[in-house]
């Protein structure tokens, strides 16, 4: 990761100081998706990969309805996981 990579565009000193100026929307797994004001608009973004920000919008609520149907969105396409025993080619 690119600490600091893009935090300025928005205004922000740092990583941590839009971090600290966001609202975290959904917390699911260590995975925060936050929104904060910006003189731009209202961000949206996932601290998991904080270089790509989801988008800017004019409202907070906007932003969050976005996270929200995100997060659903990708909680539909879950990747099923293996059990250990068919990894194994057992039967337990």
């Amino acid at each position: 990761m690119v600490e600091n990579f893009w935090p300025s565009d928005y205004g922000f000193d740092s990583l941590e100081k839009l971090k600290n100026a966001s609202n975290s929307i959904i917390y699911d797994h260590g995975v925060n998706y936050y929104v904060a004001q910006t003189s731009k608009g209202w961000l949206a973004w996932i601290d998991q990969d904080p270089q790509e920000p989801l988008g800017l919008f004019e409202s907070f609520r906007v932003a969050q309805m976005f996270l929200v149907a995100a997060f659903e969105e990708a909680a539909k396409r879950q990747i099923p996981v293996r059990l250990v025993s068919e990894i194994r080619g057992t039967v337990e």
